[in-house]
């Protein structure tokens, strides 16, 4: 029985491990849209056996960032327009309203512990740690959405976040100055501070649109880029 429970738990790790490895791959761009994925190399990769690198990719498959084409292989998803719009849409709706009651109930704890987020970023910036940026970014936004006190706002987002999670690092990586998200942070924090519920709903929303229309346009210049 023990031994069984100490293989179930390492498949685990490696599973883990394994979707990692290629999550942050597709992250970073070193894995590029309609590239290939398979066990084989993964598995070479990371240092397991195919059954958890099989179980790692389903779960990649199951949350968009893999697909299968039409010849059965499994590739990286691209970036879709109007799947980008739609996400974009329902975040603007579900977090400018988070931010609104928030700004009612938060306390001055909470908004020292966003000021401290927002010295982090600036940190990671200086240092050009995108990676620590990104993860700053989500840290700050899942921080307003747990102070609008509404449970079932807050899982709705928090489904969302692994979707946004791809295009987040997508446009902190491809955007030559990332310091305009941070300035629209510091717009959100200032709102917040003032207890303006009106005027924080509207930063939200800029910052929001502001990236899905980066976002887009970075895909219609891919697709209209002459093919080599």
């Amino acid at each position: 029985m023990q031994t069984r429970k100490r293989k179930s738990t390492r498949n685990n790790k490696l599973r883990d491990k394994a979707f990692r490895y290629v999550e942050n791959s597709i992250l970073t761009g070193e894995l590029k849209p309609n590239d290939r994925v398979t066990e084989e190399e993964v598995a070479g990769r990371v240092g397991a056996s195919r059954t958890p690198v099989r179980e790692a990719l389903d779960k990649l498959e199951r949350e968009g960032l893999l697909y299968r084409n039409e010849g059965n292989r499994l590739v990286v998803r691209p970036l879709a327009e109007k799947e980008i719009g739609d996400a974009f849409d329902v975040r603007s709706i579900l977090e400018g309203y988070a931010a609104a009651l928030a700004a009612k109930s938060i306390s001055d704890a909470q908004i020292k512990t966003l000021e401290e987020l927002i010295e982090r970023q600036e940190k990671s910036l200086a240092e050009k740690d995108i990676e620590e940026f990104c993860r700053l970014d989500e840290q700050f936004h899942d921080r307003v959405a747990r102070e609008a006190g509404n449970k079932h706002l807050f899982d709705l987002l928090n489904k969302l976040s692994d979707v946004m999670h791809r295009y987040r690092f997508t446009i902190l990586r491809l955007h030559s100055k990332p310091v305009v998200a941070l300035e629209d942070h510091k717009s959100i924090l200032a709102s917040l501070k003032a207890r303006d519920d009106k005027a924080v709903e509207k930063a939200v929303l800029k910052h929001i649109g502001r990236g899905r229309d980066f976002l887009k346009k970075k895909i219609r210049e891919s697709r209209e880029a002459p093919r080599i």
